[in-house]
């Protein structure tokens, strides 16, 4: 992929997240309103929302359900992710390596997903009931009982799933192509390299997590099954805390992958503006590779409400501790790299340096959520709301507009006005602390969140509700100031472009190609591995309420391994002179594959005509999953040996 394309694709996904980053305003705007105003007509949309969401212009209490559950979705997962790693990874990775991004087919695979699962969340407004209500977590049972929109949210969340697969595979390729063309040592590679790779790893090791539990909850809603809907018959009930599980398992992750572009984007700038190297540039990208790994094993932090054994919460405590040190450690190198001169005025260095207190205070916040004894109490009150807001928007987002004002030029041939993005900063900033600080107050004074009158029934909580109208007006004031953002873009489209100068590029060869689609493949193989393991993890979780899978099951899974197995080796080897002979071999092996659907498909008929159905217990829908594993991998391998042989007929 040219670099030129590879500016295309990082436009495209900057100008689809910042569609779907406005719809997350939209409706954070209409919770900022219920919040402030309970009871009280939402001015102007009020009468265009329908009579399915308001009531003479009041919102209803499912709406805003709806509405807190869609923004935290749109904002994560439609907004700041792909716009952090699609928009400026896409672009920027193959701009610092000197080359051109690899497998351009899949990445903009992962941008057609994206759009389309970003669609299919905004249709299902209009759904029968509504888009979902449980949270942009999705707890079960709640998630298991509310009305179609759930599902909805649920394919979407699959589809957002092989689009990040789609992202993180083309980075990481080109990572390791270009680290291989230019001859350096890993850990000489540039930091925002270092941090969009870091995001990278992080999606295509967790998502596969949440795209299990998406799997078994859909079995859940659409064919009875319960997985995780708990049941007064001991013998069939389900677990939902194996949810909260695997969601986090992501969702913490996700915090990283949120941040880590933003770390980046940040030093890019400094870098740029002090005239000089990221100071302690190992140590940050060594401290990038620790911020990933211990960002996987801190998930649990998020459930000590649960209860856990001592042992196990004194682990996710400790580990939740130790992953602030390297935050501090890339922290510190950003900030010395601007340590000493004189401070630019430029709207792109504002940004970047509000970011360093900005990303600090969230973290602090955090730290009395990391221990237990302090997260209890705080753990469903407004004050987690406000750690996690601080961390993100003021955070995530104040390095994002960093690198937009930065590069713009770069992507554009245009420059924005500085007077523009300084009525841009100031306000922003203000606003910006002024809506999420005061929820800390809130939730040290105990006001729980996720409540529809924000607080006005409780009589304890009445000295706290002032807090709301003060964060509705910030709300109002962030909206005013992006104004002079959008007037910026417009007038800057209407000034003559200049030469887009991309830097020095060397095309991929032959081998760089074939290195990147076989490291492709690898990483889809892992991800499906991640995949099947947590879909297991349930399974063994559940333990003896799992029956039902047979000798018969447990051969189709081995013939099944064994034909991919001789597939592979046989596909590896169609270069070779008996090529013939290698590709009989391929073909035995794709023949093997079709066969473990046979030998499935004879099974279910037989379950199916007993009335073995999903609804029937766990034991039947564990078969059902293991049975579509079956039939879908078989597909797949199938499907690759007749790309494969074509490919090799048409040389």
């Amino acid at each position: 992929m040219p670099q030129a394309t590879a500016r295309h694709l990082g436009r495209a996904y900057a100008i689809a997240a910042s569609g779907f980053l406005l719809v997350g305003f939209l409706l954070a705007g209409l919770i900022r309103w219920q919040l402030a105003f309970p009871g009280r007509p939402v001015p102007w949309l009020g009468g265009l929302l329908g009579a399915s969401r308001t009531a003479s212009g009041i919102l209803l209490p499912d709406f805003y359900d709806q509405l807190v559950a869609m923004h935290g979705t749109i904002m994560v997962f439609l907004g700041v992710v792909p716009f952090a790693v699609g928009a400026f990874g896409s672009w920027l990775v193959p701009k610092r390596l000197g080359l051109s991004a690899s497998l351009p087919r899949v990445q903009w695979l992962g941008f057609g997903l994206f759009l389309a699962a970003g669609l299919l969340m905004l249709g299902s407004f209009f759904a029968p009931g509504g888009a979902a209500q449980a949270g942009w977590t999705a707890y079960p049972p709640l998630a298991e009982i509310v009305p179609a929109g759930q599902t909805v949210w649920l394919f979407g969340m699959l589809l957002l799933g092989g689009s990040n697969l789609c992202l993180a595979i083309g980075l990481i390729a080109t990572v390791v192509v270009g680290k291989r063309q230019r001859g350096l040592p890993w850990i000489e590679l540039p930091f925002a390299v270092h941090s969009q790779f870091g995001a990278a790893l992080l999606l295509l090791l967790a998502f596969p997590a949440l795209a299990a539990a998406a799997v078994l909850q859909l079995m859940d809603r659409l064919f009875g099954a319960s997985f995780f809907r708990p049941s007064v018959d001991l013998a069939a009930s389900g677990d939902p805390l194996l949810w909260q599980h695997l969601f986090w398992f992501l969702a913490h992750p996700e915090v990283y992958v949120l941040v880590l572009p933003a770390f980046g984007l940040v030093a890019e700038v400094f870098t740029h503006h002090a005239g000089r190297a990221l100071w302690g540039a190992r140590a940050a990208a060594r401290a990038t590779l620790a911020l990933c790994a211990l960002s996987l094993v801190v998930w649990a932090h998020h459930m000590f409400l649960t209860g856990m054994a001592a042992s196990l919460s004194t682990f996710f405590q400790l580990t939740t501790v130790l992953i602030s040190m390297p935050s501090v450690v890339v922290l510190t190198c950003l900030l010395m790299t601007v340590g000493r001169g004189t401070l630019p005025s430029t709207t792109a260095f504002r940004f970047a340096i509000a970011f360093l207190p900005a990303f600090a205070i969230g973290g602090l916040t955090g730290l009395p959520l990391a221990l237990a004894a302090t997260d209890l109490p705080l753990h469903d009150t407004a004050y987690v709301v406000g750690h996690f807001h601080l961390l993100v928007a003021p955070g995530a987002l104040f390095g994002l507009f960093a690198g937009v004002y930065h590069f713009y030029p770069q992507w554009t041939g245009r420059r924005l006005s500085e007077t523009l993005g300084h009525l841009h900063f100031w306000p922003s900033l203000v606003a910006l602390f002024g809506l999420f600080v005061p929820m800390l107050i809130q939730g040290l004074g105990g006001l729980p969140r996720r409540l529809y009158d924000g607080g006005a029934s409780y009589d304890f909580a009445k000295s706290l509700l002032p807090w709301h109208l003060v964060m509705t007006v910030s709300a109002a004031v962030l909206a005013i100031a992006q104004v002079p953002f959008l007037v910026n873009l417009v007038l800057a489209r209407r000034k003559a472009a200049t030469e887009i100068t991309e830097g020095v590029e060397s095309s991929s060869s032959g081998g760089e190609d074939s290195v990147a689609r076989r490291l492709g493949i690898q990483l889809a193989l892992l991800a499906d591995f991640l995949f099947v393991a947590s879909l297991v993890s349930v399974f063994v979780a559940l333990g003896p309420k799992i029956e039902g899978v047979g000798g018969r099951e447990v051969r189709a899974l081995g013939l099944l391994v064994a034909s991919g197995g001789l597939w592979w080796w046989g596909r590896r080897r169609f270069s070779s002179r008996a090529e013939g002979r290698w590709r009989a071999l391929a073909a035995f092996g794709a023949l093997g594959a079709v066969s473990c659907v046979g030998v499935v498909g004879i099974a279910a008929v037989a379950r199916v005509r007993a009335g073995w159905v999903p609804s029937e217990g766990i034991g039947a829908a564990s078969w059902w999953v293991f049975a579509g594993l079956v039939v879908m991998h078989a597909a797949g391998l199938a499907i690759a040996h007749g790309r494969r042989v074509s490919g090799s007929r048409a040389r």
